[in-house]
Order: structure tokens, then sequence, then C-alpha cells
């Protein structure tokens, strides 16, 4: 039926340029590709044939899949900063409210149980708080001043805030710091979340008794200085291994993450003119690493992620 088509048109207007259709390959598997076919035709016009091209355009749907996907993602930066902003005025209201009736309810001495409802209340509103701050964060990054970064300190700083999580969870924390790390500018706040987002992701992962390394040293060349978080949990996936920087993708069960840490990381690491990776078979624990230049322009670690 498409031969008849592509013939009856090509007949008609004497060509048929790019028809989109699919193949089938050796392997059995689908494939798209784009049809051209003209009519040859002899010194005298009369058709002695046709010319047909077929272009694999594999390549090509990927490209647009993934610009499709690009354009998706900056939309939902800019939706997300703006359900951000929306949500921050009512939930700051909230959160004020809850805390003149805890005050209220203490200078009573009394009431418990409607005490144990507000410390609650409080709980889900900074939850819900922490969320906004990483959509804000994924959208655009608030401009202060470039500082010095002194990436050891971050990360000691960093695992002392987590200190009472990991030993909760029977989690082993090992530290790996070199002495020539060079300091670099930026945002010290910025990379800070960075290695907090890393280090719990790396806390879930891990079985209990498993162990964690964090690892600081410079980069080759020694044009920078880079962080290393590795886990002994399950690895990640393949399959999934290209999503893991979007935004909302998680693996984790309900109610247990919002998919937006590690893409608030790559888009901090971005803005700071740096990279992120990440390798590791599944079975056998996640290595993420991040190097961070030593001088970033204040233009680009405050720009928004998606410019």
């Amino acid at each position: 039926a498409e031969a008849a088509f592509v013939r009856r048109e090509a007949a008609v207007k004497e060509a048929v340029v790019n028809f989109q259709t699919r193949r089938t390959s050796r392997d059995g598997k689908e494939f798209p590709v784009s049809l051209t076919q003209t009519v040859i035709r002899d010194e005298q016009n009369r058709p002695l044939g046709y010319s047909l091209i077929i272009r694999d355009t594999r390549l090509q749907t990927k490209l647009e899949q993934q610009m499709r996907h690009s354009e998706r993602l900056a939309a939902m930066s800019v939706l997300a900063a703006g359900v951000a902003h929306e949500l921050g005025n009512p939930l700051a209201v909230i959160t004020n409210r809850v805390e003149c009736m805890e005050r209220e309810l203490r200078s009573r001495s009394n009431g418990e149980f409607m005490g144990e409802d507000l410390a609650v209340l409080r709980e889900h509103a900074e939850r819900l708080d922490a969320v906004i701050k990483d959509l804000l964060t994924l959208g655009e990054e608030e401009g202060e001043a470039s500082q010095r970064i002194r990436l050891n300190e971050v990360a000691e700083r960093v695992i002392r805030l987590l200190d009472r999580t990991y030993l909760a969870r029977d989690v082993k924390i090992e530290k790996e710091f070199a002495a020539d790390v060079p300091a670099l500018q930026g945002s010290p706040e910025a990379v800070a979340t960075v290695c907090m987002n890393l280090l719990l992701n790396a806390i879930d992962a891990t079985p209990p008794g498993g162990g964690i390394v964090v690892a600081t040293r410079c980069c080759k060349g020694c044009t920078g200085a880079e962080l290393e978080v590795r886990d002994t949990g399950p690895g990640i996936p393949t399959e999934i291994r290209h999503r893991i920087f979007e935004p909302f993708f998680t693996t984790k069960g309900a109610g247990r993450g919002t998919g937006l840490g590690l893409a608030v990381c790559h888009t901090i690491v971005e803005r700071h003119g740096g990279e992120i990776r990440v390798d590791g078979e599944t079975g056998g624990g996640t290595r993420f690493v991040v190097c961070l230049p030593i001088e970033a322009s204040r233009e680009r670690w405050t720009s928004n992620a998606f410019s």
C-alpha cells in the first residue's frame, strides 16, 4: 500500500520528497527512514522508471527528540520557579501562624496533644519550604557575590551536618581529602548544596553496614578541584543513567524524594563552569565526580540554568 501511494504521488507530482516511514533492519528492529522517489523520463518525456533514495534518519530523529526534551525541561524550569514563588508566600504565612500557636501553647503550659499536631504541621511546612528552595535553585541562582570556596572545608561542614543521619542509618563515612586542593571562586553555599545532595543520595542508596567515601583532589593539570562521592549501594542501572539529572525523575518510593536533588546539582555545577559525571555498574555501587574550575565568571554561575 505504501509503495502504491508513493508511486502514484510521484507520477502525479513528478517526485515524492522526504516521505517519512519505517523499515526493518536485519535484526528485526524497526527504524525510521526518509524516502525520496523521482520519475526518470527519456528525451521524449516518457517515463522510464523511478529513482529511489532511502535515508536512515535514526540520528536525526534522536536529535529532534533531544531538542524537544530540552524545550520541555526549559519550560518546566520556568514553570517550577513560578510555582515556587506562588507557594512561598502562603507557606510563609502558615509557618508563621504555627510558630505563634506554639508560643501561645507554651505560655499556657497545657495542650500536649495539640503541641504534637503543631510539630507535625511544622515538619511538613519545613519539607515544603525545602522543595520550594530546590525549585528556585533549579530555575535561577541568587545573585550573590563570588566568594572563595575551600572545598575541603565545605565538604567537612556538610559531613558534620549529616552526622546524625549516617549514624542512624549505620553507614560509615570515610574522608580522603587532599591537602593541595586549590581554592575556587563562586558560591560556597551552592557547592555545599551539591555536596549535601550527593551525600544524601549516597546514604539512601547504601545498605546498613555499608560505607561512603568523600574525596577531594586537584583536577588533571591542576586546573580546578574535584569532589568525589562513592557508595557501596546497588548502583544505577545503565538504562536510566541518562535520565538521573532530569528534574522530577527519581527511583525512590513515594514520599521519599522529589527528583530535584541531582537536577539542582547539575544546574549549580554548570553555572560554575564545571562538570558532573557518574560511574559504576549495577550491583557495584555508584561514583559521582564533580570537577570545578579555579576561576568561574560570576555571569556564568548566576545565569539562568537553561539560557
